[in-house]
């Protein structure tokens, strides 16, 4: 991406660059210590790892970091616990489905082929957010596993809150759109 606005901060000082040709950019005279990236981007694109956004530079050192931007289809949440039990341990799915296949049958879930099924632990107070998400039907899903007795189980939760496959309601995400509020019930016992 050339020409994209790049923003380094490190101990209340801001630097910015413009990305060359080729996607690059450099930056000297940054204060060693933790800096944070900050990529301007059109409303549709994000960077995908999120973690690259911020890096500890030692003194004198130099650090190369490579981003990746990806279309910005996002989907934000709340899960809530069906008992006072926490949410520790949960996992959100989110599985790329054929929505023709799935009216059809929606018991039987068929995750595509092309797209990877995504991943993310909610924070402590249950939100969570997936980002760079391609455009495509999916379904939404909590997972708990449990060892009782000496045997693991899983939990599986449906959005939009339905403990069968057959009741989930499927999330449609198109080219960068933003879908907000899937709040649900999670059981964790």
């Amino acid at each position: 991406m050339a020409g994209a606005r790049v923003i380094l901060s490190s101990g209340g000082r801001e630097i910015e660059t413009v990305t060359k040709e080729d996607g690059s950019f450099a930056v000297s005279g940054i204060p060693a210590g933790r800096i944070e990236i900050r990529p301007v981007l059109p409303p549709n694109l994000t960077v995908v790892d999120r973690l690259a956004l911020r890096r500890n530079v030692p003194d004198g050192a130099c650090d190369q970091v490579q981003l990746t931007a990806e279309v910005n289809g996002r989907v934000r949440g709340r899960i809530i616990s069906t008992s006072s039990r926490s949410i520790k341990g949960v996992t959100i799915h989110l599985s790329s489905i054929d929505l023709t296949e799935f009216r059809l049958d929606p018991g039987v879930h068929r995750s595509r082929s092309h797209a990877p099924r995504l991943d993310v632990r909610p924070t402590e107070d249950g939100t969570f957010e997936f980002v760079g998400v391609p455009a495509g039907s999916y379904l939404l899903v909590a997972s708990l596993r449990q060892f009782v007795d000496g045997k693991e189980r899983t939990l599986a939760t449906y959005y939009p809150g339905a403990s069968e496959q057959s009741s989930a309601i499927p999330l449609t995400v198109g080219d960068a759109t933003e879908h907000d509020g899937f709040d649900f019930v999670v059981r964790t016992e």
